[in-house]
């Protein structure tokens, strides 16, 4: 079942998704200045701390879906009986992955689980504590680290089965994104971050987080369905357009493509600051704001047609 999650294509698709929403979950934790790249198939996140200090997330996407487990996969062995194939050579291609994308840069781990295009859990890890962990699995749990022919580090076990407790060596690892993002205090040490940011089983998503994970995934949803194009000024610069939810419209329950519209990030602004509204689908704007270019953009039809449909 598991690995038939990582490898169907609704896991595939919910790629983009992920990249939209692990810049909000950083900026909730008190990063700045995130970004995402790409090296081939390798996703690269990159963010500061409120120190200033550069760090360079690798990102890996575990198994989809609502099971209270999760682990991320380092690759498949072909062409060979399981049984063939020595500890070593599972090791070694593990060991193999962490140093390459060293070499792109990357200083962290972070492996996330999403379900329902939202994510429910993360882990973040050094680095080179990846291959620790991983090292630490194959000695205590081979059959869950080799699983079958793929390399796969377990994140996430909360059922009562055996071998779940093997997510223990990635927990005594795991590092919270807080503490990560507030930087090293004054003594050198890392700062400690909140209690409640430790451990796969613990409440990570707060309602801050829970908040800026549904926005991003709602941006996104809405950008794919109308093409990152504003309803009101035809805007088409992606970084400029922010979500906004139709009047009676709720973060928590309304993310629908129906909820909502794309706006350029001013008119936004201007519509939660009272002074824009929409009406009857139009965008209305107070007298004291139809003033420059935005005269022209008082009573624009609201264009809620999608692409696909034009």
């Amino acid at each position: 079942m598991s690995k038939k999650q990582a490898r169907s294509a609704a896991s595939y698709e919910n790629e983009e998704m992920a990249l939209a929403l692990v810049p909000a979950v950083l900026v909730a934790c008190g990063f700045t200045s995130v970004s995402v790249r790409r090296r081939g198939q390798v996703k690269l996140i990159d963010a500061i701390t409120a120190t200033g200090q550069a760090l360079c997330f690798w990102l890996k996407q575990g198994w989809t879906g609502e099971q209270r487990f999760c682990a991320v996969q380092f690759g498949l062995f072909g062409g060979e009986d399981d049984k063939d194939i020595p500890d070593e050579r599972f090791l070694q291609f593990v060991d193999t992955r962490v140093t390459r994308v060293k070499g792109l840069g990357a200083t962290h781990a972070l492996f996330i689980h999403m379900a329902d295009e939202l994510i429910q859990n993360w882990v973040a890890l050094k680095i080179d504590d990846v291959s620790v962990a991983y090292h630490r699995q194959m000695a205590g749990w081979p059959q869950r680290a080799r699983n079958t022919k793929s390399a796969t580090l377990w994140f996430e076990d909360e059922r009562t089965v055996e071998g779940a407790d093997c997510v223990q060596t990635v927990i005594e690892v795991e590092i919270s994104l807080a503490a990560l993002a507030a930087g090293p205090n004054t003594s050198g040490d890392q700062a400690e971050g909140d209690a409640a940011d430790a451990g796969p089983a613990s409440k990570k998503v707060t309602t801050e987080v829970e908040r800026r994970i549904r926005q991003a995934a709602f941006r996104q949803r809405l950008g794919s369905y109308y093409g990152w194009r504003c309803a009101v000024s035809g805007t088409t610069i992606k970084a400029a357009l922010e979500a906004a939810h139709l009047p009676g419209k709720n973060w928590r329950f309304d993310n629908r493509t129906s909820d909502g519209i794309l706006l350029r990030a001013d008119l936004h602004r201007m519509l939660d600051a009272g002074i824009a509204r929409i009406d009857s689908g139009r965008f209305i704007l107070e007298v004291t704001a139809r003033v420059g270019d935005y005269a022209r953009l008082h009573e624009s039809p609201i264009d809620l047609v999608a692409t696909a449909d034009k």
